[in-house]
């Protein structure tokens, strides 16, 4: 990624200590990307903003009634979130339970607007404005 000047994409699981251990190792070496799926607090967000250009795949997990992770999205600058449907699993409320679909990226977009007090039409446009600038689109 750093010899070709690509983003990453990290999916972790039950192993974010190691992960920011792995990624610390290119602290100010110019890697950026997505924490896909990202699912972990505030204060490990923080840790890997600090490591790099990073920003934070979310997606129908934030709709869940109890998934906690509205009170991590609500901390995070909207510059830092990128949209996601991880489809076909993950599928956002009002759709739970079906197959998860691109178009139901709406419904992510929907909630991180009403947790940060604004509208579907910012979140879109500072969301993809932050996809451009991560894939150098």
């Amino acid at each position: 990624a750093l010899a070709y000047n690509l983003p990453v994409i990290i999916h972790t699981r039950s192993a974010y200590k190691e992960m920011l251990d792995a990624v610390a190792t290119y602290r100010g070496r110019g890697l950026r990307g997505v924490f896909h799926a990202y699912a972990d607090g505030v204060e490990t967000a923080k840790k890997l903003s600090a490591l790099g250009d990073f920003v934070f795949g979310i997606g129908g997990v934030v709709t869940f009634k109890n998934s906690g992770l509205d009170s991590v999205v609500r901390e995070l600058p909207t510059e830092l979130l990128l949209l996601e449907t991880d489809s076909p699993y993950l599928t956002p409320v009002p759709h739970r339970g079906k197959r998860n679909e691109p178009a139901y990226v709406e419904f992510v977009c929907r909630k991180i607007a009403e947790i940060h007090r604004t509208t579907p039409e910012r979140v879109d446009a500072v969301t993809t404005a932050t996809a451009k600038e991560i894939f150098s689109l």
